[in-house]
């Protein structure tokens, strides 16, 4: 990867176009209820709601799907954010929370590892449907 394709996975992106499409967030809610009981699942989806308000204040709309911006690229930045996250967790942990913290940065690190394999396949398919320009 060059230097200059590293600069746009970092750089922010543009504001998001707002659209008629249903906001993500109602299937992010249903994931996690699906994924995560009790107290947990309540609590995760009651974040996604209060995060989704905080989304639509300061970008003017909630997070929907076409929005023009590039999906990998956020997710990718969000995941790296998660790693650095879990790295700052585990240099200040101390005790048996420090294994969960490694886990956290390891898992994430994966992840972000993933999102960035799948942004260069989707970027490949991209150019070869514009005809390799």
């Amino acid at each position: 990867m060059t230097h200059d394709e590293l600069e746009l996975l970092a750089r922010p992106q543009p504001a998001p176009i707002p659209n008629t499409l249903p906001p993500v967030v109602d299937g992010a809610m249903g994931a996690v209820r699906a994924i995560v009981d009790g107290r947990e699942g309540r609590d995760l989806a009651r974040i996604l709601l209060r995060r989704s308000e905080l989304g639509r204040a300061e970008y003017g709309t909630e997070l929907q799907p076409h929005n023009g911006r590039k999906v990998a690229v956020d997710a990718l930045q969000e995941a790296v954010d998660l790693v650095m996250y879990a790295s700052q967790g585990l240099l200040e942990t101390h005790g048996a929370d420090r294994l969960d913290w490694a886990m956290i940065q390891c898992d994430s690190a994966r992840l972000a590892r993933r999102i960035l394999e799948l942004h260069r396949r989707t970027e490949r398919r991209r150019q070869r449907l514009a005809g390799g320009r």
